[in-house]
Formats: C-alpha cells, sequence, structure tokens
C-alpha cells in the first residue's frame, strides 16, 4: 500500500460520469462499473418507489430455522409487529424475538425503541414518520430478499433516529426497480446509522442496491447525518450488472440556486469489502454524492470500483460543497472520481491516504486535467490540482527546503516542466488520446547547499469571503519599520506561513517582493472589521532593500485577483492575524457576523450544533491554535476565533 499525503484547496472540475448514471429522489440506477467517462449509453428512466410497496422476485433463500417470531410491549407479547406497535405508546420498547410475520410496511408516528434478540428477523418494512422523532432500531437482522422484497425497508422521515448493530441482507432477486435497506427522506436530521453490517448481492436486473440512501429535497436539508463504523460485504458477481453501493447521498436541489439538500454529512470508520471474482467487473461504489454541503469522509477502508464518485444528477443539480476525504485506507480501482459539473464549490481536500498498488488515488474525466505535486522532502505533503482541462495556467505551490535550493518541477519522464514566475502552462502537456484528461505527477528538485526557510503546510481552513472589491486609493504608506535584513530576522510577531492575515490599512499587492507601479496587481482600501480583505499567507520574503513581505493568495472573492498569487507588506500596523491566538482577560466574546455563527461538537468545527446570533456574548475556556484558532465554550461545543466572526469583551 502507498500512503498518499495529498491536499486539493479549490472549487473543482474533474471527471465525466456516464450517461448511464441516474441518481434521484430513488437512488442510483444503471451500471458504473467499468464505463468509459465519455459515454453517451442513454439511461432508464426512475420512479419513487412507493411507500410500502412490494415487487415479486424468486425467493433466494429460506428461514425455516428462524422460529417463529414475537414481539413484546409493556410486558404483553404480539405474534406481528404490527399489532405492536399499535399498541405501545410513545416512548415504548418493543423488543423482537425470532422472525415476525408481518409482510407488508408498517407506518410509526410515535417514539418507539425497537431492540432485538435471539434471532430477531424483520421482512417486512418500517417507515418512521413525523411523530417518531427520538426512536431507535437496534439488533434486528433486516431480511430484504426473495418475493418478499421491499424497495425500501427502512424508511426514516423524521428527526433523532438511531440505526445501531443490525444487519441488513439485500436479495430481491429479478425483480425490477432499484432496492435500498435505509431511506432517508423528508425531516431525517441528526441520525446517527452505526455498527450496522450490510450485504448486498449483485443485482441481476441492471439497476443499483444501496445500503443507505440520502435523499435531500428542494424543501428541507437533511442536515447532521453521521454514518460510523458500518461494514458493507459484496459476495463475488460473475457479470457486469447494476451498482452495489454502501451510501448513496443526493441533493436533488436544481442548478441556479445556492441551497443544498443535504447538509452536514460525515461518513467514517465504515468497512467496504468486495468479493467480485474479477476487479475488472466490480460494480461495488462505496460513496456517491452530488449537492451535499459540507462531506466529510474520514478513517474508511474502501474496496470494490470506487471509493468516492461525485456527481451531477442529470447535470440539473447545484454543486457539492466542501468535501474531505482524509486518512482513508483504498485498495478499489480509483479512489476519487469527479463527475461532469459535479463541482465542490467551497474546496475539496484529500490527504493522508493509503491507496493499494493498482489504485488510481485521482481519476480525472477527460475534461479536466490532474496535476500532482511532490514534494518529495520527507515533510510536505503532496499538493493535487483537478481543474478543467481547458484551463490555460495554474499556479504552482511554493517550494522551499531547509538547507536545499530548489531546482525546478520534473514530469515522470524526468524531463523539467516550463514554470514563467509561478505559473505553469498546461498546454506543454499532451494527452495521449484526445478523449482523455490530462494526469501528470511534476516531482521537486533539490540541491544541497542552500539554506531557506522551510514551508509549513497545514490543513487550510478557509477563511471567510467578503465580497472586497479593490478600488483606486492611492499607493499604500511609506513603511515605518526598518528593513530586514539577515541581521534583522523575520520579526517576532510575524503571521506564520500557513495562516492568515486581513488589512487593517490600505495598502495593495504585487506581483514580487520590490514594489513598483508597474508591478502592483490591485489595490485595497481601508475597511471595517467584518469586511477587511482576507489572505492566506504562503511564506516569508524580502524586498532588495531588506523589507519584509508577505508572499499571500487573495482570499476575496469580490477581488479581480481572487485566488491569485502576490505579495503585500510586512510592516507593522498594515495587517493583523485573521484569528485570535490568546484567550481574553475577560474570558468573554461576542458574535459580531451579521449572519450569526455556528457551535460545533469538534474543535475541526464537524458536527455543527446550533446557530448563535449576532450580539450574543459567550464565555469561553479554553483556546485551540493553529493556523485557524477555535474557542472552547462553556458547553463544551467549539466556535471560529476569526476576528472577523467574534470580538473580545
Amino acid at each position: 500500500m502507498n500512503c498518499y499525503n495529498s491536499k486539493i484547496k479549490r472549487g473543482i472540475l474533474v471527471g465525466l460520469f456516464s450517461a448511464a448514471v441516474l441518481l434521484s429522489g430513488a437512488g442510483v440506477t444503471g451500471s458504473l462499473s467499468q464505463v468509459s467517462a465519455d459515454s453517451s449509453t442513454s439511461s432508464p428512466s426512475v420512479e419513487m418507489p412507493k411507500e410500502g410497496s412490494q415487487i415479486g422476485a424468486s425467493a433466494v433463500r429460506t428461514q425455516d430455522d428462524v422460529k417463529s417470531g414475537t414481539a413484546n410491549v409493556n410486558g404483553e407479547s404480539y405474534s406481528t409487529l404490527t399489532e405492536a406497535v399499535s399498541k405501545a405508546t410513545d416512548g415504548n420498547t418493543i423488543t423482537i424475538s425470532g422472525r415476525m410475520s408481518d409482510k407488508n410496511t408498517i407506518g410509526i408516528t410515535k417514539k418507539v425503541n425497537i431492540k432485538g434478540t435471539s434471532g430477531a428477523t424483520i421482512a417486512a418494512g418500517l417507515q418512521f414518520n413525523n411523530g417518531a422523532a427520538g426512536s431507535t432500531i437496534s439488533g434486528i437482522h433486516f431480511d430484504n430478499t426473495g418475493e418478499t422484497a421491499k424497495q425500501i425497508q427502512l424508511w426514516i422521515a423524521c428527526e433523532n433516529v438511531s440505526v445501531s448493530n443490525n444487519t441488513f441482507e439485500l436479495n430481491p432477486g429479478n425483480a425490477n426497480g432499484q432496492y435500498n435497506s435505509v431511506w432517508l427522506t423528508g425531516n431525517a436530521d441528526n441520525i446517527r446509522i452505526s455498527g450496522n453490517k450490510f450485504t448486498i448481492y449483485s443485482p441481476t436486473n441492471g439497476r443499483s442496491w444501496t445500503g443507505i440512501n440520502i435523499v435531500g429535497n428542494v424543501k428541507h436539508k437533511l442536515d447532521n447525518i453521521e454514518i460510523t463504523n458500518n461494514e458493507l460485504t459484496c459476495p463475488g458477481g460473475t457479470s457486469e450488472s447494476g451498482n452495489r453501493n454502501l451510501i448513496v447521498a443526493i441533493g436533488n436541489v436544481p442548478v441556479g440556486t445556492t441551497a443544498y439538500g443535504v447538509g452536514s454529512l460525515k461518513i467514517e470508520n465504515n468497512k467496504v469489502n468486495d468479493y467480485t471474482t474479477t476487479r475488472s467487473i466490480s460494480n461495488v461504489h462505496a460513496i456517491i454524492a452530488g449537492n451535499v454541503e459540507n462531506l466529510q469522509i474520514a478513517n474508511n477502508k474502501l474496496d470494490g470500483y470506487v471509493g468516492l464518485r461525485t456527481t451531477n444528477y442529470q447535470g440539473g443539480q447545484s454543486p457539492l460543497g466542501s468535501v474531505s476525504f482524509t486518512k482513508n485506507v483504498v485498495d478499489a480501482t480509483h479512489g476519487v472520481m469527479f463527475g461532469k459539473n459535479a463541482l465542490p464549490g467551497n474546496g475539496i481536500e484529500i490527504s493522508d491516504n493509503t491507496v493499494g498498488p493498482n489504485t488510481d488515488l485521482i481519476k480525472p474525466g477527460a475534461d479536466a486535467a490532474s496535476i500532482i505535486f511532490k514534494f518529495s522532502d520527507g515533510i510536505t505533503k503532496d499538493d493535487i490540482r483537478v481543474i478543467p482541462k481547458g484551463t490555460n495556467v495554474i499556479s504552482v505551490p511554493s517550494a522551499q527546503r531547509k538547507g536545499y535550493q530548489f531546482g525546478g518541477w520534473y514530469n515522470e519522464s524526468g524531463q523539467k516542466v516550463a514554470v514563467n514566475g509561478n505559473q505553469l502552462n498546461l498546454s506543454q502537456f499532451k494527452n495521449s488520446k484526445a478523449e482523455e484528461g490530462i494526469d501528470e505527477v511534476l516531482t521537486a528538485s533539490w540541491i544541497p547547499g542552500m539554506t531557506v526557510p522551510p514551508i509549513t503546510n497545514s490543513p487550510e481552513v478557509t477563511a471567510p469571503t467578503t465580497s472586497t472589491t479593490p478600488t483606486t486609493s492611492t499607493s499604500p504608506n511609506t513603511e515605518t519599520e526598518k528593513p530586514t535584513t539577515s541581521k534583522n530576522p523575520v520579526p517576532r510577531r510575524a503571521i506564520k506561513m500557513g495562516g492568515y492575515l486581513y488589512l487593517t490599512k490600505g495598502t495593495s499587492l504585487y506581483r514580487s517582493a520590490d514594489f513598483s507601479n508597474g508591478n502592483r496587481l490591485s489595490k485595497f482600501t481601508k475597511q471595517s472589521r467584518t469586511k477587511r480583505p482576507v489572505f492566506k499567507v504562503l511564506a516569508h520574503a524580502f524586498s532588495k532593500a531588506g523589507n519584509f513581505r508577505y508572499k499571500v493568495v487573495d482570499q476575496n472573492q469580490g477581488s479581480k485577483t481572487y485566488k491569485k498569487t502576490g505579495y503585500v507588506t510586512g510592516a507593522s500596523g498594515y495587517s493583523s492575524n485573521l484569528y485570535y491566538t490568546t484567550m481574553p482577560q475577560s474570558k468573554r466574546i461576542q458574535v459580531i457576523n451579521a449572519k450569526g455563527i455556528y457551535q460545533y461538537k469538534n474543535a475541526n468545527l464537524t458536527n455543527r450544533r446550533d446557530r448563535i446570533a449576532k450580539g450574543k456574548t459567550l464565555r469561553i475556556k479554553k483556546v485551540t491554535t493553529g493556523n485557524a484558532t477555535r474557542y472552547q465554550l462553556a458547553n463544551g461545543n467549539y466556535i471560529s476565533a476569526n476576528k472577523q466572526l467574534v470580538i473580545w469583551k
């Protein structure tokens, strides 16, 4: 296995989904496995499975060895689960043993805890609707096979439901349609799916069979969903067929809106086992996602055809927001594949993944270019850029190593690639075939003997992107500090590389560290606190005269130099760290962002909790420092220490 330390910090357009893929409120249909990236195969139509629908299918196994079941509630036993549910009151526990005889879908509109013991098996469907919030399901074997199979076996349309330590078997035989073990829709917020085992046999009808299908919608964004410590087992198949998926998450919000159908989705510590006899015909897709606001995929073991595949259903959905794919062990054919127009609009991070010897971590489609920068210094993580194939140039990452001079970037053929300043022209990379994307690995060359400060490549946390349009202000004020020379090194007050600064005075962004009117890129005027221009610090630099500079990337969406690299003055008083790094003496802060801020369970701002309104004063008990600092609140949750969001009291 190989370990890839890689990051992507931009909105991305990569890959081209086959039109044979169809994702909708009903999930995924058609075969994705081994389909050409430029395939234009037409797709069969999809209909939403009806609640409680039963589709005939040939039997694939018997349950003669499972005793007849009973459902116990309040000390009374019932021969059917339907009757037990009707007798239960809000908050009751229904304990099941043996195989229940129910075959139809059972609607549940009260909070119940369904618990299995002694071979508890359900072949019926369960539908948790409004009123059933807070319910739990554990210890049940869900038999979704043969003639009793449901297109949806466990339907959840209410919030705060826990599904844990169950087994799901999905094999409807030759039945037509898409089949799902678990289906989240409606108001299914704050759902926890953990410790379950899914077995999905190879579809024989050309459609998709899915373990967990998350179906967002325009009216309500499904939010705060965690899928952890589950296992998908896919017994071997012998021919191409429809897909087998652990998770499909599709938001279903149309293009032209800024909304998402699925909010925060965390997928961690899951395992996908593919026992297909020949990898070339694998139809196992671990995760398929589109129109999700915040997708976190970490510490999973992913086998099959692809670990993560993003999509834009029929080209009609708003793009993904942010995507994090980190610390996964991937032995699939492809690690991450991006669909056509499936843009992660708020960026993607891919880092610290371990891949098998035959795994491509990134699969660019015909309309994309994938460039991997390998620093080969034993410290710095690989930097992956995946951009539209029509892009002319990209900026190369800054390469510095203590004790070495950077000797340029070299391709896999050992040839040095041409870089003009910090701009890499992609026209120098030729495709072997017109229908293929650009896929290049560039490795840094190091020449011993020249000492330069090493770059700290820490995980980036995107700063707020206030629309800050450069104006025609006067030139920056004269710098008042003494020149920084070898006798007067980088100031101790300097914002560290990888951190963020915002401007506290009017100044300009320049093409080089030696400022002149000729190399000025844009001007920025002095702004109020919440609108100050923000930049990410790439490196520390010096002018020929010894003046201290920051090499930065413009983070301001309204700027003509947005996402471009340049230099700003490092003179005292012109900029400040975007984040607080210490505790206020009062241990109190106030929210100043107009839209308020969210609090999170974790310090990396995952597992979002309630919104805190502007003007609210909060007590804090701890600070966690880094490129982006967090404050821990008295209730144990975390908030950002961004100065454009909060202020000391």
